[in-house]
């Protein structure tokens, strides 16, 4: 059985290797049955240091196929790191869908920077300072076979 991970998170262009690597490294600590879906996949993400109207596709085309992907996924896992000055609306946006589909709701929050918001602390199942520890969770609580 697949267990599917969709990885959310702000996408900055100014930090956009950090955008992409902890979402390029998360399968490699997750089990072998864990499925990461990642909505930057295919280079569909801003050109680095340019704003979001640079993504490559259209934003309804976009939009959609990250509502397909959050639908078909059995855990959320979103990494915020705070390195960022961008608000995040694509993010909360899929926050908000993953509730409405009551799917869990994993926040990293290093720094504790959303964590303690009253919409974020409803909507996550559980939160963690580091992404070690939340893939931690997946792997012994969340996907076990």
């Amino acid at each position: 059985m697949t267990y599917n991970v969709y990885l959310s998170g702000p996408i900055d262009p100014q930090h956009l290797h950090l955008c992409k690597e902890w979402r390029r490294v998360s399968p490699l600590h997750l089990l072998d049955h864990v499925h990461c879906i990642n909505p930057m996949r295919g280079d569909i993400h801003p050109v680095e240091g340019m704003d979001l109207d640079s993504i490559p596709v259209p934003p309804k085309e976009l939009v959609a196929r990250d509502l397909q992907d959050i639908s078909r996924a059995d855990l959320m896992l979103v990494f915020w790191p705070g390195i960022s000055d961008k608000r995040g609306i694509g993010t909360l946006m899929e926050i908000a869908i993953a509730m409405t589909q009551e799917i869990p709701i994993l926040v990293v929050d290093p720094e504790g920077k959303v964590s303690g918001h009253p919409w974020i602390q409803h909507a996550a199942t559980s939160t963690y300072t580091s992404l070690l520890k939340a893939w931690e969770a997946i792997n012994t609580f969340w996907s076990v076979e």
